[in-house]
């Protein structure tokens, strides 16, 4: 939420604009994923979603004023080494960070550049054990014939690369919040990384995890703790902005 607001006019010419360039965004830093397949104007701003109804796709609600909501369904795992009744899901740490930035560059883009907000922003982040009950996300879909419905729901735990130290609790829900500086988050640079860094360790604290290993306060970002399967993306993306790395 932006503390000096925006105005975006939504009117048959400016959705015209907006709908082309929203629907083939590519938010997700140093990849080229495209997560909204449809724009369609809501009440007080433009939803960009997936067009099947209830899908379990991202949900993103962008409001005139700049304020905005990006609701994430994020990839986890089972932990295949423990009894299936005492099964946890197991969600990457640089996962978790790398959608925190681009949420924020994302969302930061929207209030500045479409809406015209300045000055600074409230930020505010959670992280669920089950999307669809937090009261900002999506509907449940309904499922597919001969599909079950979803039963029970996995306690979470964060995986962080060796050697930065695991999660030592299960987490159900975390919380961050922060203030930034909107033109910050917008440029993308080592004011974004120092913003998702105070955030990201605020979820980290949840599972009894100090700091978000993936990136340090400085702003820069800590290589050795990403996953070599992510790792050229989010290096190619820090060079092209200036965003320093480390080793340590």
């Amino acid at each position: 939420m932006p503390d000096i607001p925006g105005d975006m006019r939504i009117n048959q010419e400016t959705f015209a604009q907006h709908e082309p360039a929203l629907r083939g965004a590519q938010p997700l830093l140093g990849q080229d994923d495209r997560p909204f397949k449809a724009v369609s104007v809501q009440s007080g701003g433009l939803m960009l979603h997936h067009p099947r109804v209830r899908s379990r796709s991202d949900l993103a609600y962008l409001y005139t004023d700049g304020s905005g909501i990006w609701a994430q369904p994020l990839p986890t795992e089972f932990d295949k080494d423990i009894e299936p009744d005492e099964r946890l899901r197991v969600l990457q740490a640089d996962v978790l960070v790398h959608r925190l930035l681009s949420a924020l560059a994302f969302l930061a883009t929207h209030a500045r550049d479409r809406c015209g907000a300045t000055g600074t922003v409230s930020i505010e982040v959670d992280l669920v054990d089950r999307m669809y009950s937090h009261p900002y996300a999506p509907p449940e879909p309904y499922p597919r014939p001969g599909q079950p419905r979803p039963g029970h729901v996995y306690p979470l735990v964060l995986q962080q690369t060796s050697p930065f130290p695991p999660s030592e609790f299960l987490c159900r829900s975390a919380q961050g919040e922060a203030t930034a500086v909107l033109d910050d988050l917008t440029d993308a640079g080592t004011g974004l990384v120092q913003a998702g860094s105070l955030l990201a360790d605020q979820l980290f604290h949840a599972f009894g995890i100090a700091e978000a290993a993936p990136l340090t306060n400085q702003g820069e970002i800590r290589l050795p703790a990403w996953r070599q399967n992510v790792q050229p993306g989010i290096t190619t993306w820090a060079d092209h902005q200036g965003v320093p790395l480390t080793d340590h």
